[in-house]
């Protein structure tokens, strides 16, 4: 068969080490069967079946002889995870959230790198259209080759391939395979476009539009990285389309965090709706996360606690604490008087500077130089012994490049 040929070039592609250990998730149908004998054709010798049985049909027990066959008949290592009680409710999302965590807990136990998804080009196809049906925020439209489920590779070596030739090749080499019943259940969407509205001629122009919108997608998120920074330009990314605005967000958060992408998805709309409002401040997220926002700015970071600090000055001296850093080396950048003992501290609601025209707010000073909100209850300013305020730096010098006031775990 040509197409086990061009699945040996794809498997050569993704750099597969016969010897090691290779993760299959099987089920016993066509597509996982299919995908194990030409695993073992290319040469793996160590191949690991992860199956789960869902109870969820009077047949069940055939396909569970039919995956016993195999781990028997080929010598592989079967691992099986049985589940108590069938499924009851929304059956295709919650099996699969059960079967993808039951292979990322086994890759991740037994420190393996990637797991086989048998997906074929019906299934990249009916993806692709339940995709523009939902009008899913997608990173890429269809199947890719590989992904990401948290720090484990899911390849996809068979999405050139149809189901046809795959039950074509089974039935001419007389392997067996278990064919699912609920596999005709119309109900289900996937199932309706599978039996009714895809056709095998209309595969090339299926696929001819799934290259050109990932195309698009692509020339987009290179548009997208180029804004992306630690601090977002707030008018630039306000100016965006709204569903650019929704894959911006997604992509600033794909880069540092560390969660599956319905995670991700639940934060889109929070952090778009506070970045549109005329606060300027931190907003809570979830995840240990927060978004802090000026007017002119916003970004995205952990959730760092608003805490008080007060430390004691050395002059002439690089003075740096966990919250800030000052440098007193050169006394001439400092407009204060001097002291034998001097405090560095954040600010505190009823600061005043002592001036000889009276007392005037720290806060309002704060206010009057633009300092975000989120920074005014750690800003920095320079106490006496009597612990009172005689300086406090403009934020638009705190801000500069080199200044000798730096505030350590929040951008500014």
């Amino acid at each position: 068969m040509k197409k086990i040929q061009e699945i040996f070039s794809t498997l050569d592609k993704l750099n597969i080490k016969k010897d090691e250990e290779q993760l299959l998730a099987f089920s016993g149908g066509p597509d996982s069967v299919f995908l194990l004998l030409t695993l073992l054709e290319y040469g793996c010798t160590n191949i690991t079946l992860l199956y789960v049985n869902y109870h969820d049909s009077i047949y069940i027990d055939q396909e569970v002889e039919i995956v016993n066959h195999y781990a028997n008949h080929k010598f592989v290592k079967l691992v099986t995870y049985d589940l108590k009680k069938p499924l009851t409710r929304n059956f295709e999302a919650e099996a699969r959230k059960i079967r993808y965590n039951f292979f990322k807990e086994y890759a991740l136990k037994h420190s393996l790198s990637h797991i086989f998804i048998a997906h074929q080009k019906n299934d990249l196809i009916e993806t692709y259209i339940l995709q523009k049906e939902r009008n899913n925020l997608v990173t890429y439209y269809g199947l890719p080759l590989k992904s990401k489920l948290e720090n484990i590779e899911l390849y996809r070596p068979l999405l050139d391939v149809t189901k046809e030739e795959e039950i074509e090749y089974l039935n001419i080499t007389n392997n067996i395979f278990y064919d699912d019943i609920t596999n005709s259940n119309l109900k289900r969407r996937r199932n309706y476009l599978r039996h009714k509205i895809i056709k095998l001629e209309d595969f090339d122009a299926y696929q001819e539009k799934i290259r050109k919108d990932n195309e698009k997608l692509e020339e987009e998120k290179q548009v997208i990285y180029k804004l992306i920074n630690v601090k977002t330009d707030l008018k630039k990314f306000l100016s965006l389309p709204l569903e650019t605005k929704k894959r911006y967000i997604y992509f600033y958060l794909e880069t540092f965090l560390e969660e599956s992408n319905s995670h991700i998805l639940s934060l889109i709309n929070p952090i778009l709706e506070y970045a549109k409002s005329n606060k300027t401040s931190k907003e809570k997220l979830a995840y240990s996360l927060a978004i802090y926002k000026s007017n002119s700015f916003f970004y995205i970071g952990k959730n760092i606690k608003e805490v008080d600090y007060v430390h004691p000055l050395k002059l002439n001296k690089l003075n740096s604490f966990k919250e800030v850093s000052i440098d007193l080396r050169d006394l001439s950048k400092f407009n204060f008087p001097h002291f034998k003992k001097l405090y560095v501290r954040n600010v505190r609601e009823n600061d005043v500077f002592s001036t000889n025209i009276g007392h005037k707010s720290v806060n309002n000073f704060l206010k009057k130089n633009k300092v975000p909100a989120y920074l005014r209850k750690v800003y920095p300013v320079i106490v006496n012994e009597k612990d009172e305020v005689i300086f406090a730096p403009f934020y638009e010098n705190l801000i500069k490049e080199n200044y000798p006031v730096v505030i350590r775990n929040y951008l500014y």
